[in-house]
């Protein structure tokens, strides 16, 4: 009988962890300063880092030098900065190069800024899925508006004009408030005046069609070519392909 007892409330324990595992939810979000989509791994409060490589093999080409690199997912930018949600603020050359470079020319950097109702609205999103680095996983996760800064002033003729970028994302979600669809906008104007900066059919880039189990797991996911995809390539894991 006690035996009996022992693996009873054993079964029972077990069901109710077993369960609570099952009902843990995660942020949704892609996370700039800890993601392999990002090529960033930091945790804390690090706001600014600053790279440089070292014991470079000086017989290597320049040519040889980027292929090494790239095929062993060596890469970063010599300078990044980061806001208070860990959202990448600031970011200087495409790669990392001999030196540090402390002096940053803001002339040559790229700033960003972030629309906060959308930050908002879009940290409530939570999901089953734990995010593991460098686990390529940012196709499942929802990204933020991102809008660049411009640095340059843009006059033609006479006159200034306008120039707004933004990369959009908007989601449909069942009603489990799981995502059924992603759809990425690369929204670019420049005009003397912009009056809108919705953006529309033509700047959609691509659309993500995710796919569930009975167990509510992604278990499929279907990427579609938007009409910007006609003109630019889509570019994911270091691999390019025209739709």
């Amino acid at each position: 009988m006690r035996i009996y007892l022992g693996y009873f409330f054993y079964f029972i324990l077990f069901s109710i962890s077993s369960s609570a595992q099952r009902n843990i939810t995660y942020s949704g979000l892609l996370l700039e300063k800890a993601n392999n989509y990002t090529g960033q791994n930091f945790k804390g409060s690090v706001k600014t880092v600053y790279l440089k490589a070292y014991a470079i093999n000086k017989s290597l080409t320049n040519s040889e030098r980027s292929d090494f690199m790239m095929n062993n997912d060596v890469r970063g930018h010599k300078y990044v900065r980061f806001d208070n949600h860990g959202r990448i603020e600031e970011t200087l050359g495409a790669t990392f190069g001999e030196s540090y470079i402390i002096d940053i020319n803001k002339k040559k950097s790229r700033q960003y800024k972030y629309d906060e109702s959308d930050w908002n609205e879009k940290s409530k999103q939570e999901i089953k899925l734990k995010q593991y680095y460098p686990i390529s996983n940012h196709n499942l996760l929802i990204k933020v508006n991102k809008i660049e800064i411009p640095k340059d002033t843009v006059i033609i003729g006479d006159k200034i004009w306008e120039e707004y970028s933004e990369d959009v994302y908007k989601y449909i979600y069942n009603k489990n408030g799981q995502i059924l669809e992603e759809q990425e906008y690369i929204f670019y104007r420049v005009a003397p005046v912009i009056e809108s900066k919705i953006p529309v059919s033509d700047d959609l880039f691509t659309r993500k069609l995710f796919f569930y189990n009975d167990s509510n797991q992604v278990v499929n996911q279907k990427i579609v070519g938007g009409h910007l995809s006609q003109k630019m390539a889509y570019t994911d894991m270091g691999t390019q392909s025209n739709f």
